[in-house]
């Protein structure tokens, strides 16, 4: 989920050229917490800083859907503060990277927040 569509463009084509993924965008929080609901989707990155929704909302959120309450959730802030990251990862946050965020680093990341045998896997930014 994110709502920077230049951003969310770039992620979905690094993420699909480098890291092997199917990736499905949302550019607000109801729509990305909808289709994390719906199942299909092993990894999400979320901006903090929706249209519609708090990026912390979005993330408490999903942590008390069945259906996304283990998903990995990596957090990409443009306005990170150590304050900001301990509230996401006491969320439920899997990690938190700030932007700009060096590309090798992201892929690390969300390699490292997908299992090995879900490469091809579902990611929704």
């Amino acid at each position: 989920m994110e709502n920077d569509a230049v951003l969310r463009t770039l992620l979905q084509e690094l993420l699909e050229d480098l890291a092997d993924c199917r990736v499905e965008t949302a550019a607000n929080g109801v729509t990305g917490s909808a289709r994390a609901d719906s199942g299909g989707i092993d990894l999400v990155l979320l901006d903090p800083q929706l249209p519609d929704m708090d990026g912390l909302n979005v993330c408490r959120r999903l942590r008390t859907r069945a259906e996304a309450a283990a998903l990995p959730i990596i957090v990409l802030s443009g306005a990170p503060t150590p304050a900001d990251r301990t509230a996401f990862l006491d969320a439920g946050a899997s990690d938190y990277l700030p932007k700009p965020f060096d590309v090798d680093d992201l892929l690390y990341r969300v390699r490292a927040g997908l299992d090995a045998s879900q490469r091809g896997a579902r990611v929704s930014t």
